[in-house]
Formats: structure tokens, sequence, C-alpha cells
């Protein structure tokens, strides 16, 4: 289990994650377990979340600033970006446009 949390500190009160490593033949990967919390049931949560919901939703904003200023100040190319944050392009892509 890693010390991180991607959570938003405005999140905070409502959600909670936990990442963990795992060693592959690749190298180290990562799974990732939001929760959030909820005063009713919803039987239309998994209309309500969505695939782009849940990549925004990965990040804390924090981090989502800091790709985005990291690839300004440095000049970096999405792909460079990509690489030195091991993100995936449609986060990126997503970022940048909002």
């Amino acid at each position: 289990m890693e010390s991180d949390s991607f959570i938003d500190s405005e999140m905070k009160n409502y959600q909670s994650d936990i990442l963990y490593s795992v060693k592959t033949e690749k190298g180290k990967g990562y799974f990732y377990l939001l929760i959030e919390a909820q005063s009713l049931p919803d039987k239309l949560i998994a209309w309500r979340l969505n695939f782009d919901d849940i990549i925004y939703m990965s990040y804390s904003i924090d981090f989502r600033r800091k790709v985005i200023f990291t690839m300004e100040e440095e000049g970096l190319s999405i792909r460079e970006t990509l690489k030195q944050f091991r993100i995936s392009s449609a986060s990126v892509s997503l970022w940048i446009n909002q």
C-alpha cells in the first residue's frame, strides 16, 4: 500500500482512496480504489458515472495542475508529459481542454 492520496482537499470529507503498488513482469503497477460516501442509495450510479468521470476523478486537482504547469514550464510535448508522470493521453487531453 502506498502513502499517496489523490483526493482534492475539498472532497476529503466525502471520499477516501487507497493506492496499491504491485510488482509485475514489466515493472511496477498500481491499483487505485476510490470510495465516495453517499447519504442515500443511488440505483442509477452506473449511469451517473461514465469513463470520462472516472478518469477525471482519479487524480486530484493539485496533481492535474502540477502536470499542466510542468508541461508548460518545461515545454514538454504531450508524449513527454505522459512518460514523465506515467498517465494516459486521455487524462492530459481532458485537462488541457478544460
